[in-house]
């Protein structure tokens, strides 16, 4: 993806690069001063993946798991062996934060080749759209996917539209299909969002190749170049499913991937486009703020106008694919998405935020060569930015909502009591799903049997003091666990006493 970096006016290329810097920087050390950033409860999932790799029992390649994709995981593998980063959650906030920085590079490269006249000061301002958006500061921050998936996505929509600008039968179109092909394939081994993308980008390979005179066969051929990259990793995948749990699709029909674990089959949206469009609508709204929304829609008008669809316009229309992919996936009840003015409730609203880029794009787009747009919009960008504040940032509301529940409090209560009494060194049988926060907080990965340890835990479930010297369970309300509904109150848990409990957690220690 280097090229993207080297080219360019340098004085302003270098101000985007050290503005996002500094903007990714201060922006961490505020949220980090707040102890907020590994709030999301999927943060801690992340970080213990990783530390599973080369820490984990058993450790190795098959802690990788079956439900993310691995990607994220493994690029942080070397950051999580220091204790220090992986406890803060740093060595995957440090991902997150390059990943911010070259988004915002990858943003400002395409706007600048969108742009007939190379408007320099409009692809600055699509960059602002990027670094003031406070949603986008705060998701840097942490150790979640997002901005991996980002940098992908951005990565991706440059190469297309550098591909799409090359004449006719050039000798460089190989080279750009293909880093055009790894950035999507990439994205399509961070999030399940990047499978989708891959086949947008395919369908745009076909319309430019089409707008460029390019013959059938010659079509076919690119887009089966271009193909390899991500249609081999998503082959991996599935063979990864298939080899490693015997079930090429077991990452979307294990007992922990079905969608029934948290979208309700009453769920509002489940059936209802209207509610599914309002929802996400609604995500993306809060996301990018009212002012920067009407913006960039503004912005999408007057670039259907005025560019006739151009090749290079696929660019930007390949990364509108999420507004489509998630009214599908609300209205099918694949994916958990609520926000407040429809369901009550705050649920990974953080899904609209991948809208920003496109929103970018545009806002860049039309202010190009014209003083003044860019004397018009410069206001209404600062408006976006004001108008998140006194109302809570909806990427912040769903993670401060985790940790001030009851069920984390006390997740976290029985954490406290293990660092205080846990012989380090001794083998517990506890589920991770559910106790992502305790498990995070207290014993380490290696000395941890769950569900993940293949053998290890089927045996231990069925003969706990053979294996173990710790329980682990949560057995409060009907958020039981699967340790808590093998064991607790069986004769299995004879040679245990019941050593710790609270009304969501009760920890068992073999007796002497």
């Amino acid at each position: 993806m280097y090229l993207a970096f080297t080219k360019g006016p340098n004085k302003v290329f270098w101000w985007v690069v050290v503005t996002s810097i500094l903007a990714s920087i201060a922006s961490f050390a505020y949220y980090y001063s707040q102890g907020r950033t590994i709030d999301y409860v999927d943060s801690m999932s992340h970080l213990l993946i990783a530390k599973r790799v080369i820490d984990g029992n058993p450790s190795g390649m098959g802690q990788i798991g079956h439900l993310w994709l691995p990607l994220p995981h493994l690029l942080i593998v070397l950051l999580v062996k220091n204790g220090f980063l992986y406890r803060t959650g740093i060595a995957g906030s440090i991902l997150s934060m390059v990943c911010f920085v070259v988004t915002a590079v990858y943003v400002y490269k395409t706007a600048l080749r969108l742009q007939v006249k190379r408007d320099v000061w409009a692809a600055v301002i699509a960059v602002v759209v990027i670094i003031t958006n406070f949603n986008m500061l705060y998701m840097q921050s942490t150790p979640m996917t997002e901005l991996p998936l980002f940098v992908f996505l951005a990565a991706g929509a440059y190469y297309l539209v550098r591909w799409s600008q090359m004449p006719v039968r050039s000798s460089s179109e190989p080279f750009a299909l293909f880093l055009l092909g790894f950035s999507v394939a990439c994205a399509a081994l961070t999030r399940y969002e990047g499978w989708a993308y891959a086949i947008t980008v395919a369908i745009a390979i076909v319309y430019i190749g089409f707008r460029k005179g390019l013959k059938g066969k010659e079509i076919q051929d690119r887009v089966v170049y271009y193909g390899f990259c991500p249609g081999a990793i998503i082959l991996l995948w599935i063979g990864w499913n298939a080899l490693i749990f015997h079930n090429p699709f077991y990452f979307i029909m294990s007992d922990y991937a079905k969608s029934s674990n948290w979208v309700q089959s009453d769920d509002k949206v489940i059936g209802n486009m209207m509610v599914s469009f309002q929802t996400y609508g609604l995500a993306t709204l809060h996301n990018l703020s009212v002012p920067v929304a009407f913006l960039s829609l503004t912005g999408f008008v007057y670039f259907l106008v005025r560019s006739r669809l151009r090749p290079e316009m696929a660019g930007v229309l390949v990364l509108m694919f999420p507004f489509p992919f998630f009214l599908v996936m609300l209205y099918y009840g694949a994916r958990p998405l609520d926000v407040e003015e429809v369901s009550g409730i705050v649920i990974n609203a953080r899904f609209g935020l991948i809208m920003i880029l496109p929103a970018a794009l545009m806002v860049g787009y039309f202010v190009q060569n014209s003083k003044w747009r860019k004397v018009l919009v410069l206001p209404v960008i600062a408006w976006g930015v004001v108008s998140f504040f006194p109302n809570d940032i909806i990427t912040l509301e769903e993670p401060i909502g985790y940790t001030s529940s009851p069920g984390t409090r006390l997740q976290r209560d029985a954490a406290t009591w293990l660092n205080a009494n846990y012989v380090d060194g001794q083998p517990m049988l506890m589920e991770a799903y559910r106790n992502e926060t305790a498990h995070f907080y207290s014993v380490s990965p290696s000395n941890v049997i769950y569900e993940g340890s293949q053998d290890l835990w089927e045996n231990a479930i069925k003969n706990p003091a053979s294996y173990v010297d710790w329980v682990y369970t949560q057995c409060g309300g009907e958020a039981k666990d699967v340790v808590c509904k093998k064991l607790v109150g069986t004769s299995q848990l004879d040679s245990f006493d019941l050593v710790y409990q609270n009304p969501e957690v009760m920890i068992f220690r073999k007796k002497e």
